[in-house]
């Protein structure tokens, strides 16, 4: 399988660079306590030491209001996916549960700030490519029923039967998402402007990885897309 970043969106975004991470073997049913108090110990901090002022200021958040800016989309009215969440924890909300997979990545996005999104490897129709959607496809959102449709000019992930996620990271498809079911599982983490030292995006997914693989067990490797020097990515 294969992540293809099209030339448009290398062309407006030569910075990019997605770290990947895929997982075969998986155990993502149960619950794990360590990973709990992991969870709680992360949301105490997010609360204690951050405030939606000093979030907004993190050069990590402040670089994907920017990315979806470019494509039309007020970050207000759609908030950046690693900020909606982290806001909810600065709020002083519990850490959902969701599965012991999920829960690694976003625990991940608390030390990180960066976004995370997942596919089921099972539910994906051929190669990946992360591209400028014309509009109008149809969406169906993690949890919902109704489809929606892209808007021209939106930077989407698809497959080649459908977007996975809309907005580039906002909402993933409910069809490709990781459940307790999921055994075999794909990761992308993205830094659209360069805006940290490339060995801290590595960091990020080699801890993912460290994580998954104490909790969920597994073969689990990862990668680095730069589109600086490539737009292709095999795994």
């Amino acid at each position: 399988m294969k992540l293809t970043v099209s030339s448009e969106v290398r062309e407006r975004y030569p910075q990019l660079r997605i770290a990947v991470l895929v997982a075969q073997g998986i155990d993502n049913t149960g619950v794990n306590q360590e990973l709990e108090e992991r969870k709680r110990a992360a949301a105490a901090r997010m609360h204690g030491d951050l405030t939606y002022e000093s979030l907004a200021t993190l050069p990590e958040i402040e670089a994907w209001r920017q990315a979806y800016r470019s494509f039309g989309v007020k970050p207000k009215d759609s908030r950046p996916t690693a900020e909606a969440f982290l806001r909810r924890l600065v709020k002083g909300e519990e850490f959902p549960t969701i599965s012991k997979a999920v829960d690694t990545y976003l625990l991940v996005e608390t030390e990180f700030y960066l976004p995370v999104g997942g596919y089921d490897l099972a539910t994906l129709s051929g190669d990946i490519t992360l591209r400028r959607s014309e509009g109008g496809e149809e969406f169906v959102p993690l949890g919902g029923r109704t489809a929606e449709v892209t808007r021209p000019g939106e930077i989407v992930y698809a497959d080649e039967r459908r977007v996975l996620t809309r907005k580039w990271n906002y909402r993933d498809c409910d069809h490709c998402k990781v459940t307790t079911s999921s055994t075999a599982i794909a990761l992308f983490t993205e830094d659209p402007y360069a805006v940290v030292p490339v060995q801290r995006l590595r960091q990020s997914v080699e801890l993912m990885a460290d994580l998954l693989g104490k909790y969920c067990g597994g073969s689990i490797s990862t990668g680095l897309l730069d589109c600086a020097t490539t737009g292709e990515f095999t795994f």
